[in-house]
């Protein structure tokens, strides 16, 4: 796998070859997901089918991975089904991770 690094004042890196230099690590997988529309049912409903065959295909236990919401959405009336799989240290939504790591001090995170 190639690693990617999240740098806390911007996005992705990607690193094929040599060392990488991080200020933090998460060893467990992550899931980036990028809702469509998260008050719309049929909206919702395609993001928990796509998670189930993903998890399913990559044998992965909700237990072990990190949700990332990479998109700007507010809370809707679905969130709670994430809640209820995911607990509230694996569930994240990027820009808030992202400012909370930049807050720690914290400039680079490596996958």
């Amino acid at each position: 796998t190639t690693p990617m690094a999240l740098k806390a004042g911007a996005g992705f890196e990607s690193h094929r070859g040599g060392q990488i230099e991080c200020d933090e690590w998460i060893e467990e997988p992550v899931y980036f997901l990028t809702r469509n529309n998260n008050l719309n049912t049929y909206h919702c409903s395609e993001d928990w089918v796509i998670a189930y065959m993903v998890f399913a295909a990559l044998k992965l236990n909700v237990k072990d991975v990190r949700i990332m919401f990479m998109d700007l959405m507010l809370p809707g009336p679905y969130n709670d089904l994430w809640n209820n799989v995911f607990s509230d240290e694996k569930l994240s939504v990027f820009h808030e991770w992202r400012d909370q790591k930049k807050s720690q001090g914290v400039g680079k995170v490596c996958l």
